[in-house]
């Protein structure tokens, strides 16, 4: 019996079912969570590097990184590895939102003409373009698009009193003249009226179709009271002849591109000078043409002082401060 049970105990035992430990879970993973903390390490890698470089003279301009090319020449022992290790930490922090300031420039691509900040945006200094160039998407300029086949440009007056300013886009100019105390050598026409003026540009020889113009700033009688009353009225216009005036107001052509205007009466010897191209409404067109096609026309700058009898006759000096502004189609030339 016993030998029985023993074999029934036996056979059990090598029966019996086995069953393996089992393997702890994982636990899981926030991968925005540990990409973001990634890309955060990253940045402030790029800034302390950007940082230590500045502090040791590698780069001297604080909002501009030298190339990875330069960094792993300048600073291969210190940055292990230069421009690839830099170049995997800028593209990972640029894949990732708010890691950098706005704008906040992260890459000189070519050192101070092509940048990338860190919100991707491309900035492009100074860019020359032989050719066409197509955009997709907005296009942003700061400062001047001109083109350089677009013919010749106006030629601004030589005084050191005016600075000039000219955006030519195709056959459409557009010009500002910044004048700091422009120098008006004025004529006494006794009993009549003080008169003068100044040329400040010469448009390129063609028809001209002037669209416009503006004047904004003041004139001073620099002569004092021995000259003009310090409440003095009087005129401004700009015409393609100088003002020569035996009457006022100015005509023709000593205002035919901005009509002779009323300045505001003088305090102190100063007038605020404020005027602007008028059309006549339903009788005059808003451009004028000038025949420049022989000879180029000269835009003169003119003013008249209203006759009072305390005016001295002899001659004096008045001064313009402030800027004219004028648009023009050089239409063609024969």
């Amino acid at each position: 019996m016993a030998t029985k049970a023993k074999k029934k105990v036996e056979k059990k035992a090598t029966t019996a079912k086995v069953e393996a430990p089992k393997a702890p879970k994982a636990p899981k993973v926030d991968v925005a969570a540990k990409a973001l903390k990634t890309a955060n390490e990253a940045a402030a890698e790029v800034r302390r590097l950007r940082t230590q470089m500045e502090d040791e003279g590698v780069i001297t301009n604080p909002h501009a990184m030298k190339t990875g090319g330069d960094l792993f020449r300048e600073k291969k022992a210190a940055l292990q590895g230069g421009s690839v290790r830099i170049a995997w930490l800028v593209i990972l922090a640029l894949l990732t939102v708010g890691v950098f300031a706005a704008n906040e420039l992260v890459w000189d691509i070519v050192p101070g003409v092509v940048q990338v900040d860190a919100e991707g945006d491309m900035k492009v200094n100074d860019l020359a373009v032989a050719g066409d160039a197509t955009v997709t998407g907005a296009l942003t300029v700061t400062g001047e698009i001109s083109d350089a086949g677009s013919g010749t440009d106006g030629t601004a007056t030589a005084l050191s009193t005016v600075s000039t300013v000219e955006y030519v886009y195709g056959n459409l100019h557009t010009v500002t003249l910044t004048c700091t105390a422009l120098e008006l050598l004025m004529t006494d026409e006794a009993g009549v009226t003080i008169h003068g003026g100044t040329n400040v540009y010469t448009y390129p020889e063609g028809l001209i179709c002037s669209l416009g113009a503006v004047i904004d700033g003041s004139i001073t009688n620099v002569a004092g009271a021995d000259y003009q009353v310090a409440t003095w009225d009087g005129d401004v216009a700009l015409g393609t002849t100088l003002v020569d005036n035996t009457a006022t107001p100015m005509v023709t052509t000593q205002q035919d591109i901005l009509q002779n205007t009323a300045v505001s009466q003088a305090v102190g010897q100063i007038a605020n000078c404020d005027a602007q191209s008028v059309a006549t409404i339903l009788t005059e067109s808003g451009a004028r043409w000038l025949d420049g096609t022989a000879t180029a026309k000269v835009v003169f700058f003119n003013t008249l002082v209203d006759e009072n009898a305390t005016h001295n006759e002899d001659g004096g000096t008045n001064t313009f401060t402030g800027t004219i502004e004028f648009s023009y189609l050089l239409v063609g030339d024969n």
